[in-house]
């Protein structure tokens, strides 16, 4: 049987660690859980030392998330690597469900669908890719792994050249499994098995809209001077800016700056008419922000419900759509 280490990266999160570590310490499988504490001044110390010798724990000085992830995935031993942020959670048998997909020597990257909670425990929105092979072109357009449900094969991992750069939070992680995507297949559970916890003070949710969108042309730029990406690049360019303008406008509707929203979609139509989400560009359009919040979480709880009813209805389509 393969063996598997959880990486959870932590700063002053002591408020949410406990329940992080617990669903790891509950997995169905053995599993060594490896937490990096990015040196936090909370009581995030204190509450790692009531775990004693269940945990590694690796002590650095404040560097972020990126090279906290980086410091644990060195530090492994084992044959798989699964990452887990320290606010969200692992259903028990999460990495039991994943460990089938490794039967392929050829597969060094699994996410698995997640759901997504808020603050008050509700769900929001069920994220459920279905995707997997040598699926590079698709990862430039789109992220479909959620960090906290990725394992990675250490063989495979190790063959890059850096790990998780620090200096592109928060969107390192996609960096990472798009050059991964080089080197290995990868597979996506249907089955929700991580819940992602949307707070307020998460670390995605400090970034603002420029943030982002000058950290994702960074890394653009970067692949298109990489000699294994640099082909693909000259083709899919287009559509990978057009998911980036798409990205942007999603978030200023999220923020209510609707003529910023309407700048950035028109720039993602631009691009790429023909691969632009226009079922997501129109529910946007037509629907005011609050009310097309309301329908999301309606169809999440119901899309989970069903899931939970049936192991056999099959993938649940990404609520996102609404």
């Amino acid at each position: 049987m393969l063996t598997v280490s959880a990486v959870i990266p932590t700063y002053n999160s002591a408020r949410t660690l406990s329940r992080a570590i617990d669903s790891v310490l509950r997995q169905t499988v053995p599993v060594s859980v490896i937490v990096v504490d990015d040196g936090s001044n909370d009581e995030t110390p204190a509450l790692l030392e009531r775990y004693g010798s269940r945990i590694t724990v690796i002590r650095q000085h404040n560097a972020g998330a990126g090279a906290a992830r980086s410091a644990g995935t060195r530090a492994a031993r084992t044959d798989l690597i699964a990452y887990l942020d320290a606010d969200d959670a692992w259903h028990p048998d999460k990495l039991e469900k994943q460990l089938d997909a490794f039967r392929d020597p050829e597969v060094g990257l699994c996410g698995a669908a997640s759901q997504w909670i808020d603050a008050g425990g509700a769900v929001l929105r069920v994220y459920n890719p279905s995707i997997s092979g040598y699926i590079t072109r698709e990862m430039l357009a789109r992220n479909y792994i959620v960090t906290s449900s990725a394992i990675v094969r250490r063989a495979h991992i190790e063959r890059l050249s850096t790990l998780f750069k620090p200096e592109l939070f928060p969107v390192e992680d996609w960096e990472v499994w798009v050059r991964l995507s080089t080197v290995c297949k990868i597979v996506v559970s249907p089955e929700v098995l991580v819940d992602y916890h949307v707070l307020p003070g998460s670390g995605t949710r400090t970034r603002t809209v420029a943030d982002f969108k000058r950290l994702y042309g960074t890394v653009i730029e970067q692949f298109g001077n990489e000699p294994i990406l640099r082909d693909i690049m000259k083709t899919e360019e287009k559509r990978v800016r057009s998911n980036l303008h798409f990205f942007a406008a999603y978030m200023y509707y999220e923020e209510g700056s609707y003529r910023q929203f309407l700048a950035e979609l028109f720039h993602s139509a631009r691009l790429a008419p023909f691969s632009h989400p226009w079922a997501n560009s129109l529910a946007m359009l037509l629907l005011p922000r609050n009310v097309r919040e309301r329908a999301r979480r309606f169809v999440g709880r119901l899309r989970r419900r069903q899931e939970i009813g049936s192991s056999s209805s099959g993938p649940i389509s990404d609520g996102a759509h609404l």
